[in-house]
């Protein structure tokens, strides 16, 4: 297995954690005024949040070596997992009026994320170091 495998399977398993943070607060926000319903019925936040994966995966395609050298150190993975599945969640848990939107935008951003690992592991999308080649 390659580094960059190693790599990616890490990262899913942070996102894996960070989901779920996530889905604990979408469970007691169901319970509070907003509900379900409210967190995933309109599908703009769900939108955000896959443009917004795939535009931070772009970037650190774009400029790997600033990826790479931000990524390995460990309290940007662990603070980033954190910030997603611990401290965003409990500020959507502690401030009902922007929980449906802020989780939504969670749950897209890591559902984007998911499908572009599942794209790349899969074939179906190019390997990211590969998107600014020169041909």
């Amino acid at each position: 297995m390659t580094d960059d495998e190693l790599s990616r399977r890490r990262d899913v398993g942070l996102a894996a954690v960070a989901a779920v943070g996530v889905c604990g607060a979408a469970a007691v926000v169901a319970d509070t005024a907003t509900g379900v319903v409210a967190l995933l019925g309109r599908p703009g936040p769900l939108v955000v949040g896959v443009v917004g994966a795939f535009l931070l995966e772009l970037g650190f395609a774009r400029f790997p070596r600033l990826g790479r050298r931000a990524w390995r150190r460990r309290e940007i993975r662990l603070g980033g997992t954190a910030a997603v599945g611990v401290v965003l969640p409990a500020v959507a848990v502690s401030a009902p009026t922007v929980a449906a939107p802020l989780l939504a935008t969670l749950v897209g951003g890591l559902a984007g994320y998911a499908a572009l690992f599942v794209g790349i592991t899969s074939g179906l999308v190019p390997d990211p170091g590969t998107w600014f080649e020169r041909a």
